[in-house]
């Protein structure tokens, strides 16, 4: 399944759960996830609202957007992976950077995010 087809039912599942405000990279996997599929600027901007602050402009593309900026402040920040056969694992931002910086490997298995999922 491609990420924007997943991207329905993940933000479905955030609704359902009644979450605390926080911010997504949401990535899609057909076996283990290539450290490199989370790019620099994504981790850093998850840091940013995690540590500190991430202000974002909407882009107006024709589109009904809610608004048009918001603030992230010391907001939870995860990569979020949907395995092909398996679940779906929050990593929080800290952990995702120690595994990647720590890792023998250059990608993360499902068992192994199962193991450092929130």
């Amino acid at each position: 399944m491609l990420e924007r087809k997943y991207s329905a039912i993940f933000s479905r599942h955030l609704k359902d759960h009644n979450l605390p405000s926080s911010c997504y990279e949401l990535k899609m996997a057909k076996g283990a996830l290539p450290f490199s599929a989370v790019k620099k600027h994504q981790e850093e901007a998850l840091w940013h609202a995690k540590h500190g602050q991430l202000v974002w402009k909407i882009a107006d593309g024709g589109y009904v957007n809610p608004f048009d900026y918001f603030l992230l402040n010391r907001a939870g920040a995860y990569v979020a992976i949907k395995y092909s056969g398996g679940g779906l694992y929050f990593i929080d931002v800290d952990v995702w950077l120690r595994e990647k910086k720590h890792s023998a490997r250059r990608s993360l298995t499902e068992e192994r995010a199962i193991e450092i999922s929130c």
